[in-house]
C-alpha cells in the first residue's frame, strides 16, 4: 500500500519529470568516466545539453577570485574570506580556494585512466588558473603570512567590535593570536609587530587569563559592596568549607 501511494504521487507528468532528471544525471555520469559516445554526445550538445552544470557557477567564482587579486595583489585568500557576486550572493571564496588547491593535489595522486573526461575538464580549469599566475602550493613568507593574519584581525575587529574570537569561528585566527602571545611572553617579538598590534587594542594576555581577571574583579566588587554594607568581612568558618 505503502509502495503504491509512492508511485501515485509520482504518476503523469510529476513521473517524467523524475525519470528524465535521473537519466539526465546518468548520461552526466557517463560523460564524466568516458563511457559516453561521440555521437551521443553530440546528440546532447545540439539541444543545448549541459555536461558539467557547476560550470557557471564555477566561471563566477573565478571572476570573483580574479577581481580579489586586482584588489589585494595575490591569490592568498583567507580561509574564511566571504566576496559578494554581482548578483549580491555571498560566495565562501576563500573555502572555494582551498578546494581548488585539494582537488589538483587529488588529480595528481588519482588514476588518470578512472576518468577521463572528468580530468579533462579538471585540467582544463587548471590551465586557467594558471595562466593568471595563481599557485596551487603557494609559497608564502612568513611577514606575508604575519601581515595576512593581522588584516585579517582587524576586519574582524570592524565586523564585530572586539578582537574576542572564537576557535570554533576562527580556529586558525586564534593560534595565530595565541602565537602572538607566546612570543610576547618568550621575548622575542618583533618590536614593530608588537606596535602595530598594541595599536590597534590587542590584549596580549591570554583569553583565559583575561576571564580569570575579570571574574575575579566582579567577586572583588562583590566583596567590596559587602564591606561597604556591612562594615566587616567575617563570614564564619562555613563559608570557606566545601
Amino acid at each position: 500500500m505503502h509502495g503504491l501511494s509512492v508511485f501515485r504521487r509520482l504518476e503523469g507528468n510529476q513521473f517524467e519529470s523524475e525519470f528524465l532528471k535521473n537519466w539526465i544525471a546518468h548520461q552526466r555520469r557517463h560523460w564524466l568516466n568516458g563511457c559516453l559516445s561521440k555521437e551521443r554526445e553530440k546528440m546532447l550538445s545540439k539541444i543545448g545539453f549541459t555536461f558539467d552544470p557547476w560550470l557557471e557557477t564555477w566561471l563566477e567564482n573565478y571572476d570573483l577570485l580574479l577581481d580579489y587579486k586586482k584588489k589585494e595583489g595575490h591569490f592568498n585568500v583567507p580561509r574564511f574570506y566571504v566576496a559578494l557576486s554581482p548578483a549580491g550572493k555571498k560566495v565562501g571564496l576563500g573555502h572555494w580556494v582551498i578546494n581548488l588547491r585539494y582537488q589538483k593535489h587529488k588529480l595528481s595522486h588519482e588514476p588518470k585512466c578512472r576518468s577521463k573526461c572528468a580530468n579533462a575538464v579538471k585540467i582544463d580549469k587548471i590551465k586557467m588558473l594558471e595562466s593568471v599566475g595563481f599557485e596551487f602550493a603557494p609559497r608564502i613568507s612568513n611577514d606575508d603570512r604575519w601581515w595576512r593574519f593581522f588584516n585579517e584581525l582587524q576586519a574582524y575587529q570592524e565586523e564585530h567590535g572586539d578582537l574576542v574570537v572564537k576557535q570554533k569561528d576562527n580556529y586558525e585566527l586564534c593560534q595565530w593570536m595565541k602565537g602572538q602571545r607566546q612570543k610576547i611572553k618568550n621575548g622575542v617579538m618583533n618590536n614593530d609587530r608588537e606596535g602595530f598590534l598594541d595599536s590597534i587594542g590587542f590584549n596580549f594576555e591570554s583569553q583565559c587569563l583575561q576571564r580569570e581577571e575579570t571574574k575575579w574583579r566582579e567577586n572583588f566588587a562583590k566583596l567590596e559592596t559587602f564591606w561597604v554594607e556591612n562594615g566587616h568581612l567575617s563570614f564564619g568558618t562555613s563559608a570557606f568549607m566545601w
